[in-house]
């Protein structure tokens, strides 16, 4: 396939979503944003054995009015023509993926998510869209910012960005060429699944991605925890999902003893309303 798979222009009419959703007075697009316009196109396919099984891999591309980007799509199990499929959108993070940093939980969240569709059925949709979308070399200012005592969210404001620059137009497209009805969203991030839906979307739920940390990445999960309502196990929220929604796998796919099954805590995502300054990052 290589037509266009959808316009999105029409879904974000302005660049709005380019300057970040709250925090700093900086009218600067974030540098991953796409712009208006965005059309996203369906590029090859591939068999890609990993430590955690085989997957398919699907190459896309995506171009807007200010740049072009590479989502990938890692697939598990026959998901066309399925309801309530699993799917974890994942933002990039070079520092801990590649180089295997412990300040952040974000190379945790993508094993989890990769160990979960491979064992129920699903995909990982892979947004490069590093640091919440300000790029890497940002990102490494403002972790130089954290280590004066700053959080993810002040070492941000304090270089003048926004807490959050990330868009999911690209998503919409991916989803509809693999054929999603609609998904449960692999994330603990309430501005996630209110964008995704905000597009579109047919969100059916949550189900928590759980993470215990460890010593370095604990005033990171602090911080999501506290400023930003991401639903972490010891936050003080939750959102359940109904059982009946679990019990139908995506796939055909069979459930291993060994694979994740934090599901069974998961909430009706219910309540979108929390505030932007609340719900910014991953």
């Amino acid at each position: 396939m290589t037509q266009d798979l959808i316009t999105s222009s029409a879904l974000s009419p302005s660049l709005d979503h380019c300057h970040g959703a709250f925090g700093a007075d900086d009218s600067a697009p974030g540098l991953t944003c796409l712009g208006e316009n965005i059309t996203t196109h369906f590029v090859a396919e591939t068999r890609l054995p990993t430590g955690d099984g085989v997957f398919r891999v699907r190459a896309y591309r995506s171009r807007g009015s200010l740049r072009e980007s590479e989502p990938i799509a890692l697939v598990s199990g026959d998901v066309a023509g399925k309801a309530g499929v699993a799917v974890r959108v994942h933002d990039q993070c070079f520092t801990s993926e590649v180089f295997g940093s412990l300040k952040c939980d974000c190379k945790e969240q993508l094993q989890f998510a990769k160990e979960y569709t491979r064992a129920h059925g699903g995909v990982v949709i892979y947004m490069p869209q590093e640091g919440r979308g300000i790029g890497l070399a940002n990102k490494i200012m403002a972790y130089a910012m954290q280590e004066k005592g700053l959080d993810t969210v002040d070492a941000n404001r304090v270089l003048g960005f926004k807490d959050d620059y990330r868009s999911y137009e690209p998503v919409q497209a991916i989803l509809q060429d693999l054929g999603i009805k609609s998904v449960r969203l692999l994330t603990n991030n309430p501005r996630k699944l209110r964008l995704l839906s905000q597009l579109g979307i047919a969100v059916d739920g949550r189900l928590p991605v759980i993470i215990a940390g460890g010593e370095h990445s604990q005033g990171y999960l602090t911080a999501k925890a506290r400023r930003m309502a991401h639903l972490l196990p010891d936050s003080g929220a939750k959102l359940v999902l109904p059982a009946a929604s679990l019990s139908a796998p995506a796939s055909g796919a069979s459930t291993s003893p060994s694979s994740p099954s934090h599901s069974d805590s998961e909430d009706t995502a219910t309540d979108e309303s929390s505030q932007d300054e609340d719900d910014a990052a991953r």
